[in-house]
């Protein structure tokens, strides 16, 4: 009798232990199907071509997801910008230049010092000898014949002496060749490594231009300021063009055999509109912005990057002032593009242009 009251005892605790949980099992259950569902906004967009452009519509909740932000272009005016190679130069030839100019001055003084004074010697025995103050023949002769020694000497130095102006304008122009001459403060500033020159290479359909300012790209893309000096005489053999010679004020990293590319304006100015560089993005290396055709559309349209301006590049067709354009989230529009199917950028390729 007792082992059957266990039993009876310990069946009713596990009852009441499994109606407890099922009850608030079911309990939770009621509570977790009364919170709200996550909701779950869709992409939607989609794709199309008019008259040979590609349009990407977009809701606005799509809009706003993607982050979209669009801003006007302005009239803007500039002219167009050309790119030539550029390289630094090495000036251990033009200190050595300067040196033989100053030997050749050197040697001109002491020319003209040594015949002076034979001259002055001659003019006193020729005196002696006229007035019979015995001074023989022979005496006056041999001082005529080291005066014309002389004499020879200092035409010998002067034309070395001039052979060295030539040879500095041959190497480097008229200008140049002054400083060497003169010995020119920028002369010194040059040998001294404040100064850097330059040798610009134009390309054949610019032979007439000779900017007296331009913009030198270094290495890494930050520009610098380059000055006329002169046209240069050398040409590098690996390009055609015409040299000119600028000077740019000494900057770290730019030593004597640096390429830089040279960028200088050319031309009347031309109006338009700036597409900042924002609003730009780049496909099978081409620029491409996206403008607002009307609410939710927007039209890829290229974007010429031969003339660039301030904050991007100057634009004569396809868009105008007062255009509203992309500013944020053109990658977005592109990548809805490219996951569109059969009218993605990639089956656009034969007609970019």
């Amino acid at each position: 009798m007792r082992i059957n009251s266990k039993r009876i005892v310990v069946i009713a605790a596990a009852v009441v232990v499994s109606s407890v949980f099922f009850w608030t099992f079911a309990q939770a259950r009621k509570h977790s199907s009364k919170k709200p569902a996550l909701k779950v906004v869709p992409m939607q967009s989609q794709v199309s071509v008019q008259n040979g452009e590609t349009i990407v519509t977009m809701s606005s909740q799509a809009e706003k997801l993607a982050g979209i932000a669009t801003a006007p272009l302005k009239q803007a005016s500039a002219r167009a910008q050309i790119t030539a190679p550029a390289m630094v130069l090495s000036v251990q030839s033009l200190a050595k230049l300067r040196e033989g100019y100053i030997a050749a001055e050197a040697q001109l003084a002491k020319a003209r010092a040594k015949e002076d004074v034979s001259r002055k010697e001659y003019a006193r025995l020729k005196s002696l000898y006229e007035h019979n103050q015995n001074v023989s023949q022979k005496t006056l002769q041999s001082a005529q014949g080291t005066l014309r020694s002389d004499e020879a000497d200092v035409q010998a130095a002067q034309q070395e002496l001039a052979l060295e102006g030539p040879l500095a304008r041959q190497n480097w122009g008229s200008v140049v060749e002054q400083w060497v001459k003169n010995g020119d403060s920028m002369l010194e500033r040059t040998l001294e490594q404040q100064e850097l020159l330059v040798e610009v290479t134009l390309p054949p359909a610019q032979t007439s231009a000779r900017p007296l300012t331009l913009q030198l790209e270094m290495p890494g893309g930050n520009r610098v300021s380059g000055s006329f000096v002169s046209p240069f005489p050398r040409v590098d053999p690996r390009i055609q063009g015409i040299g000119l010679l600028y000077r740019t004020p000494a900057h770290p990293g730019i030593e004597p055999g640096t390429n830089l590319i040279a960028h200088y304006s050319v031309g009347p100015r031309v109006a338009g509109v700036v597409v900042p560089s924002s609003a730009v993005v780049w496909w099978h290396g081409k620029a491409w912005a996206y403008a607002v055709s009307a609410p939710g559309h927007f039209t890829r349209r290229a974007v010429p990057t031969d003339t660039p301006a301030h904050g991007g590049w100057l634009v004569t067709r396809g868009f105008a002032p007062g255009d509203w354009v992309v500013t944020r989230g053109a990658e977005q529009l592109l990548a809805v593009e490219s996951s569109s199917g059969p009218q993605s950028p990639a089956g656009e390729e034969g007609n970019v242009d």
